[in-house]
């Protein structure tokens, strides 16, 4: 990825006014003192500063599940210069997000009564679950996914250790 950050700033010059999205920046920028970091993470705050590149209009947002693990001299002015955290979505954000994931399907389901039992959850654990529940009344002819279902796969996704970072 460290040449692709190098190549990208230095193309940059010709498209601004641009707008770079990068996710899962904390792979690129690992902190140096936890042992992450290194060449790629030279070669990215290079890149951001504008040294080998007058890259003037471009914007760049980066994304993390780890804020922590990204090396604080990635987060200071002229780089990154705001953290915003997005916590997960309230009760009505989780009822609009299964709305949307269950709109295309024959289901008969009490939104508010899910959108209650999956607190914590964010948009991509409810597509997750909804993705569940149609596995599960898959090989049932005419099944279909309703509020039980859903409740009960929420509440077994709860007891399950929580998984690594990463998978």
């Amino acid at each position: 990825m460290q040449h692709s950050v190098r190549e990208l700033y230095k193309e940059l010059m010709y498209l601004a006014p641009a707008l770079v999205v990068m996710e899962d920046v904390d792979l690129v920028v690992g902190d140096r003192g936890s042992g992450g970091g290194g060449g790629p993470l030279l070669d990215f705050l290079v890149a951001l500063d504008g040294a080998m590149s007058d890259h003037t209009g471009v914007v760049t947002i980066a994304t993390t599940n780890d804020p922590g693990s990204i090396d604080p001299a990635a987060k200071r002015s002229a780089r990154f210069d705001v953290v915003i955290e997005v916590p997960p979505p309230d009760q009505a954000g989780r009822s609009a997000i299964l709305r949307r994931y269950l709109r295309d399907l024959d289901n008969d389901v009490d939104i508010v009564r899910v959108a209650s039992a999956t607190s914590g959850m964010s948009g991509a654990d409810l597509r997750e679950l909804v993705s569940d529940a149609v596995l599960h009344t898959a090989p049932i002819e005419g099944g279909r996914v309703d509020s039980a279902l859903l409740v009960k796969l929420a509440v077994e996704r709860r007891q399950r250790p929580a998984p690594g970072l990463y998978l």
